[in-house]
């Protein structure tokens, strides 16, 4: 199971460096924050971490494109530990003169969860797809504030709410 881990982990980081470089190249925007989340299915709260890469530099004919990627840490029940990884693009919906910036998207999900307890232990993975949906509001200073919801395929967690801020 750590292959597997290690293994997803690999491909994350290789499909999002290629990313990140060409967006340095080219000034494309990059930013990251943390956040809070809940997960509905089992009422449990959760912190994380997020980048986003704005994509405009990248796919001029398309400027609202960005990708999101994101590492959650869900708060279980002692001895359960589950934490996920998502990358989704998302498209800003355009609005003029709004302090709300609306987006939608789409991407992956990719969960692990372990029980430790009494010398047993065991874990599984899961994979899925999330739609998602959100607002940005409107900068304050260095801070942009966020909120998001967000729809996972997978099982045990269909929706997550998330709240967090973008340093920039």
């Amino acid at each position: 199971m750590r292959k597997v881990c290690r293994a997803v982990a690999l491909t994350f980081t290789a499909a999002l460096v290629p990313v990140v470089a060409r967006a340095q190249m080219v000034a494309s925007p990059i930013h990251f924050g943390g956040q809070l989340d809940f997960e509905t299915a089992n009422s449990k709260p959760g912190i994380g971490a997020r980048a986003e890469y704005g994509l405009s530099k990248l796919i001029p004919s398309v400027p609202q494109l960005k990708l999101i990627g994101s590492f959650d840490y869900f708060f279980e029940s002692s001895p359960v530990k589950l934490w996920e990884l998502n990358i989704d693009a998302a498209y800003n919906i355009p609005m003029t003169a709004s302090p709300v910036h609306p987006y939608v998207g789409a991407g992956f999900n990719y969960a692990h969860v372990s029980v430790s307890s009494g010398g047993f232990s065991a874990s599984g993975s899961s994979s899925g797809l999330n739609l998602l949906g959100g607002v940005q509001f409107k900068a304050m200073g260095t801070l942009t504030p966020y909120a998001e919801a967000r729809f996972e395929t997978r099982s045990g967690s269909p929706f997550v709410l998330t709240a967090g801020v973008l340093f920039h």
